[in-house]
C-alpha cells in the first residue's frame, strides 16, 4: 500500500525492488534500532545504574505519558482524516502512526511518517493524504514555535537579554502570520501554481478549507508539547538537575525548537548540542544532561518505533497468510 502511494506521487511505474517493500520497511528499521541500542548499550546501562542510585519513582510516570504522547498525535491523524472524508478507525491511526515513526528512524523529513501513515490513505487520494499529514505536522510545528518562545521569552526577559528577546518576538510573531492566514495562503498558490503543477490542488486543499480543524489540532498539538515537556522536564529531576524550573523550561524549549528547524538522523543530534549549549553556563553536569535527552529519546521514540516495526511485520505475516487462503 505505502508504495502504490509514493509511486502514484512520483507518476512513475512501481519497480520490481518494491514487491519486497514492507519486509524491508520492516527489517531495516528493526535492524538500525537494535544497532543502536547496541552502540548505546554502556550509556543506557550506565544511565540504567544511575536511575537505580536514584530515588526515580518518577520514571514510572515518564514510560507512562509515552503512549498518551503518541496516542495525542494518531488523534490528530484520525480527527483529520475524518474530517476530509477518510475512513479510519482511532486503533488504525494509532497504529500507522507507528508504523510512520519506525520508518521516520531512517528515512529524512516527513518521508517515512508518510510511509508509515499511507496504508491508511486510499490509492488514488496521496496527494490530499500528504496535506492532510502536512496540517497535523506543521501545527505540531506552530506549537512548539509558541511554547518554546514564551519560556524563551521568559529567560531572555530575566537576563536582559533584550536584543535577543525582540528577534524572537519578531521571529514567532512571523510564525504566526503564516498560521493565521493560512487558508488564504493556499487559496492564493492554488490559483497561481494549480495550472501548471495540478498536483498541487489535491495536495494544498485541506489547507484552503474554512473551519475548525486547525485550531483543534493545533490545541492537541499544543497539549502534546507539554506532555513530553513534562516528561524531560521529570528526567531531568529525577536525574538530579538543581536548576530553576524556568532555566530548565527554557532548556527544554531551546532543544526542542532546535531540533525542529534543523535536520537530524534517529531524531539525535540537534536535541543533544541544544541542550548542551544552553546548559553549559549552569552548574549542572552535562552527563546529566545528555542521559536525560537520551532517556527522553529511548522511552518516546526508540521504544514506540521498534513497536511500529513489530506491527510491520505483522501486516507482512497477515497479508502472507491471506494470499496462500
Amino acid at each position: 500500500m505505502q508504495v502504490n502511494h509514493l509511486a502514484s506521487l512520483l507518476k512513475e511505474s512501481k519497480p520490481k525492488f518494491f514487491r519486497y517493500w514492507k519486509l524491508i520497511s520492516f527489517f531495516i528499521p528493526f535492524i538500525v534500532i537494535l544497532e543502536i541500542a547496541r552502540r548505546n548499550s554502556m550509556q543506557l546501562e550506565g544511565l540504567w545504574q544511575l536511575l537505580q542510585l536514584q530515588n526515580s519513582e518518577l520514571i514510572f510516570w515518564v514510560v507512562l505519558l509515552m503512549p498518551l504522547n503518541w496516542g495525542l498525535e494518531a488523534y490528530k491523524w484520525y480527527y483529520l482524516m475524518r474530517h476530509f472524508g477518510f475512513s479510519i478507525t482511532y486503533l488504525h491511526s494509532y497504529k500507522t502512526t507507528l508504523t510512520g515513526l519506525s520508518y521516520s528512524l531512517v528515512l529524512p523529513g516527513g518521508i517515512g511518517e508518510y510511509m508509515g501513515r499511507a496504508e491508511a490513505i486510499p490509492t488514488g487520494s496521496g496527494w490530499k493524504g500528504a496535506g492532510v499529514l502536512s496540517i497535523a505536522r506543521i501545527a505540531q510545528l506552530y506549537a512548539t514555535v509558541l511554547f518554546g518562545g514564551l519560556t524563551l521569552g521568559l529567560f531572555l526577559w530575566h537576563k536582559q537579554y533584550l536584543w535577543l528577546l525582540t528577534g524572537l518576538i519578531l521571529f514567532v510573531s512571523a510564525f504566526w502570520f503564516f498560521f493565521l492566514y493560512s487558508t488564504r495562503i493556499a487559496v492564493w498558490l492554488t490559483r497561481r501554481l494549480s495550472g501548471s503543477y495540478t498536483f498541487l490542488t489535491d495536495l494544498l486543499y485541506p489547507w484552503t478549507q474554512h473551519g475548525m480543524e486547525k485550531p483543534i489540532v493545533f490545541m492537541v498539538s499544543a497539549f502534546r508539547y507539554l506532555v513530553f515537556t513534562f516528561q524531560f522536564y521529570l528526567i531531568l529531576i529525577i536525574l538530579g538537575v538543581k536548576e530553576s524550573t524556568i532555566d530548565l523550561l527554557s532548556g527544554i524549549s531551546s532543544a526542542f525548537m532546535l531540533k525542529s528547524f534543523f535536520p537530524s538522523f534517529l531524531d539525535l543530534g540537534p536535541r543533544e548540542l541544544a541542550v548542551t549549549l544552553f546548559f553549559k553556563d549552569m552548574n549542572t553536569s552535562m552527563i546529566q544532561v545528555l542521559a536525560a535527552s537520551l532517556l527522553l529519546w529511548f522511552v518516546n521514540v526508540m521504544v514506540p518505533g521498534l513497536v511500529g516495526s513489530l506491527l510491520t511485520l505483522r501486516n507482512v505475516w497477515i497479508n502472507h497468510r491471506l494470499k496462500q487462503q
